[in-house]
């Protein structure tokens, strides 16, 4: 996975929140006010989580490279690219059915790995949803 000029915003998930009932709304929101800033949305939505984790990460590329001045919270970042190269693949099809995590830790785990982050893309085409999860793993 190869993204250029991603700006990202980092928030928590509240007690009782499912992940995949929040993504969107927040993402919507994230892209409005980009939008409203003057900043070109042109990329799809992508979110990285670890399984079972409060915190996670919106993100999405803008058309141009941004400057952040300011923010208190250090939630908002810009890079100028994120590369994630990884063996640990999947898409998965069907979002009414739940996404395999303990599967893929387990081949993960099979290659003496750890998963660190997985960033899940988000693909709209002709009203279908899917996720394409790439899976950053690390040496145990």
């Amino acid at each position: 996975m190869s993204m250029h000029n991603v700006v990202s915003h980092t928030a928590e998930l509240r007690p009782g929140d499912d992940l995949f009932e929040v993504v969107d709304p927040v993402g919507d929101y994230f892209k409005q006010v980009l939008m409203h800033n003057g900043y070109y949305t042109s990329g799809p939505l992508v979110f990285s989580s670890v399984p079972g984790g409060r915190d996670f990460t919106i993100m999405t590329t803008l058309g141009n490279r941004i400057n952040i001045v300011e923010d208190r919270a250090d939630s908002f970042r810009f890079s100028e690219h994120l590369e994630v190269e990884t063996d640990f693949f999947y898409r998965h099809y069907d979002l009414d059915e739940p996404v395999p995590y303990e599967e893929i830790e387990r081949a993960v785990a099979a290659a003496g790995l750890e998963i660190k982050t997985i960033y899940h893309v988000v693909l709209k085409f002709y009203g279908e949803v899917m996720l394409d999860l790439y899976v950053d793993a690390v040496a145990r």
